[in-house]
């Protein structure tokens, strides 16, 4: 689902579980391109097809334990915004993306959102096809491939209040920390979008400057919740832009793109 640089992708193992069992198979990032490609691309596979491809790349295996998909719940229902919009493509036909309203005229979200035609936002309401209905009339994706994006809105969004901060610090966020997700995505696999806002907490598996990796401790973002924030500490810490169906998923820290958010936006972040 994401746009991903093979090239940017870490050194460190990720977890993926063979058959749902208790047990799991570390497969080593360090790939071919064409490997990256199919273990981070742009569709989920299943596990076993990940196992496949990691002895076809010539991966390092080592067995493991690992929580079972189905400890998975899909998160809860909330009824808190933070600064969350909903993105549709054909003129509000079709959900598409979640985003943050970083100003009452810019939503940041995940650049792959963009392939889609005649984009609206709506905006100030968590049930999905309600709220504050604007044309989307600029978009700007981030430089070299990296999965983020920043929209202009054609109107102001009546709710200042949704207006949420993006973190510019370069500190990266520690392993083992706890973040939340919010978003409209889809509550099962290949399932339809939610017809409300729910939230998942996630703990960061891994960080690099370019890339968080993240693992679900109450459910895991779907297709849907590309492009949602990242939140920690009262801030947009990062744009969610990959998902897992069994893990969790991939997401680029804001503060890594914090000079370029505000040359397209004029917002600058908070430390």
């Amino acid at each position: 689902m994401a746009i991903v640089d093979s090239a940017r992708i870490g050194h460190a193992d990720t977890t993926v579980g063979l058959f749902g069992s208790r047990h799991a198979i570390r497969v080593s990032r360090f790939l071919p391109r064409v490997c990256c490609f199919h273990m981070h691309g742009g569709v989920s596979v299943n596990h076993l097809r990940r196992a496949f491809l990691a002895v076809l790349c010539g991966a390092v295996l080592v067995v493991g334990p690992q929580t079972p998909a189905s400890a998975i719940t899909g998160g809860t229902t909330t009824s808190s915004l933070h600064g969350q919009v909903q993105i549709w493509n054909n003129g509000g036909a079709n959900f598409r993306c979640t985003g943050s309203l970083i100003h009452v005229h810019y939503v940041l979200t995940a650049a792959h959102c963009l392939h889609s035609s005649r984009l609206v936002v709506k905006a100030g309401d968590k049930r999905l096809g309600s709220g504050q209905r604007i044309i989307v009339d600029g978009t700007a994706a981030a430089p070299k491939g990296y999965d983020m994006a920043v929209l202009h809105l054609a109107s102001n969004v009546t709710q200042s209040n949704l207006v949420v901060p993006y973190s510019r610090d370069t500190a990266l966020l520690k392993t083992g920390v706890t973040v939340a997700i919010r978003g409209w995505g889809q509550t099962e696999t290949n399932g339809p979008p939610a017809s409300t806002l729910r939230v998942c907490s996630l703990r960061v598996e891994r960080s690099i400057a370019s890339e968080l990796e993240l693992e679900g401790l109450d459910g895991v973002p779907l297709d849907g919740d590309s492009g949602a924030a990242v939140w920690q500490n009262n801030r947009v810490q990062a744009v969610f832009t990959h998902s897992d169906d069994a893990l969790g998923g991939l997401s680029v820290p804001t503060g890594f793109l914090a000079g370029w958010i505000k040359s397209v936006s004029g917002v600058d972040g908070i430390d």
